[in-house]
């Protein structure tokens, strides 16, 4: 909200911080309207590999970004919340494991267009 103010003062606009962190909002002027949550820093490994595409769908969930339907099957599947996901990615011994068991669940959703997407990137 600080950062939206200090560019746009009353005037609507979208207000972005980059950083070793980002961060991104709309502004109306008054308030933040909407914002994208980041999905921080996971760690990573190869291009390609199994970790860096669970990466990379842990942090479209983590952003609200991955499709409604496959969000709720992870959550259920794996008896987890994004704060859960949070936690396991930056404060657990084995913070690797999510990332890889991620990219096996999505084997699931292959006939899904995200996932599809996801994979051929």
């Amino acid at each position: 909200l600080a950062a939206a103010r200090g560019l746009f003062k009353c005037e609507a606009g979208i207000a972005c911080i980059l950083g070793t962190g980002s961060n991104s909002c709309f502004y109306d002027g008054k308030i933040v309207v909407k914002n994208v949550k980041a999905g921080g820093y996971i760690r990573g490994s190869d291009e390609g590999s199994g970790a860096v595409l669970g990466k990379m769908f842990l942090s479209d969930v983590l952003k609200g970004l991955a499709p409604k339907d496959v969000m709720a099957d992870f959550f259920e599947k794996f008896r987890i919340s994004s704060n859960e996901v949070m936690e396991s990615v930056y404060n657990l011994f084995h913070s690797q494991l999510l990332p890889l068991q991620s990219f096996l669940f999505l084997a699931d959703y292959t006939n899904d267009d995200y996932v599809f997407e996801l994979i051929l990137y």
